[in-house]
């Protein structure tokens, strides 16, 4: 024990930290270092992982949580789950009443035209939404310039002016909008996404969430939650949503530098908020596809070298076609080894089946390296005694 800590105290001395972590094992370790080497250019520090089995490809175990970047995912999450047949049991880590359904169904309210809430009875009860109903026009944009501290909108007010115009256009529902908007209040812009996406079936759907939600984590199905809130927690599984920042395909080192320019002072952040999320899996991560591109750029293809036995079991030796999209190539049984790729399943549902990869394939993958996998033949000379 004292000469580990010797060691690390060495390894510190050069600028190398190691960051134990006996949650989860090397694999779910590499996917956490992968993130801080290629997004954030942190290579001095290696994140090291426990002796326990698990990773990418491992089983999933109930309960899965969902882990997303906004709580318009988490809302998406929640509806999917609960019309599930059985409908599923959720659990909204940190509790459903901070989620605040409520909220969203007031703004629902508020969508609604005045004659409609008042043929329905329909009273907002939120004292921020109920402000917006009765504001409007003029009376709004006066709301609004007070809330922003704007001292040239507040004294400002003439009619030409094509925002002020807006607001003379805009009320109730679309004046909370525009307010959501101007302060940037991401939360408040979600929820109002939520109401517009789903319109007249958001009494429905908030009612079958709540019916479907259970007040203790072991109950539940599925734990559905924002990164935020899943800070400081653990999960056998964690389901990685693919609202975090997206990483197309293909992806090279110079489009993740443009992306971190586009991202400006957000971008550490941004990584971040994924590095935590990957790392809150003790058995089982299910990654997003953006996620699997991002490991692409460090190597990652999910391949292993087998026996070509492994290859044609089951097929009678009958060829056996490249998994590659896009490439019609057939095995060639003349080698001992061949390329396999595994199986992979991602967060969203989608798998990706896997199989082997022809000679030409594996030359891609493997450069220089190709020659490795083939038998050498063997030369037969007879010796003259």
């Amino acid at each position: 024990m004292g000469e580990r800590r010797r060691g690390r105290e060495r390894r510190a001395g050069q600028g190398e930290w190691d960051r134990g972590s006996f949650r989860f094992g090397p694999e779910i370790a590499y996917v956490g270092s992968t993130i801080l080497d290629v997004c954030k250019g942190i290579r001095g520090k290696t994140l090291l992982g426990g002796r326990q089995q698990g990773g990418p490809r491992a089983a999933p175990l109930a309960p899965l949580a969902l882990l997303s970047r906004s709580n318009l995912s988490v809302f998406q999450d929640a509806v999917e789950c609960s019309g599930r047949d059985p409908p599923g049991r959720i659990h909204i880590i940190g509790g459903l009443e901070r989620f605040g359904l409520s909220r969203i169904l007031d703004i629902w309210k508020l969508s609604q035209p005045a004659e409609v809430r008042k043929k329905l009875n329909l009273e907002i009860e939120d004292s921020f939404i109920k402000k917006w109903e009765e504001s409007e026009g003029f009376f709004g944009l006066k709301e609004f310039a007070q809330c922003v501290d704007d001292k040239n909108l507040q004294v400002n007010l003439e009619i030409e002016d094509s925002f002020i115009k807006k607001w003379e256009e805009s009320e109730g529902f679309f004046g909370l909008k525009e307010f959501a908007q101007r302060v940037d209040d991401k939360d408040l812009q979600g929820k109002i996404l939520m109401v517009e996406r789903h319109r007249d079936n958001i009494p429905q759907l908030l009612s079958r969430i709540q019916s479907c939600h259970v007040g203790q984590e072991s109950l539940a199905d599925f734990l559905l939650g924002t990164v935020h809130q899943a800070k400081g927690l653990e999960f056998d599984t964690v389901c990685v949503a693919d609202d975090f920042v997206q990483i197309p395909s293909p992806v090279t080192g110079a489009l993740l530098r443009r992306m971190n320019v586009a991202l400006g002072r957000s971008a550490e952040d941004e990584w971040n908020l994924l590095y935590v999320a990957v790392t809150r899996a003790k058995k089982c991560l299910l990654m997003s596809r953006s996620l699997q591109n991002l490991l692409t750029v460090a190597g990652e293809h999910f391949l292993q070298v087998e026996l070509l036995s492994e290859a044609g079991k089951d097929k009678d030796r009958a060829a056996v076609t490249c998994c590659v999209s896009g490439c019609t190539n057939s095995l060639e049984f003349s080698f001992g080894l061949v390329v396999k790729k595994l199986p992979l399943a991602r967060s969203d549902g989608s798998q990706d089946p896997g199989g082997f990869l022809c000679q030409a394939c594996t030359q891609k993958f493997f450069g220089c390296l190709t020659p490795l996998i083939s038998v050498p033949a063997v030369k037969e000379e007879h010796i003259q005694l």
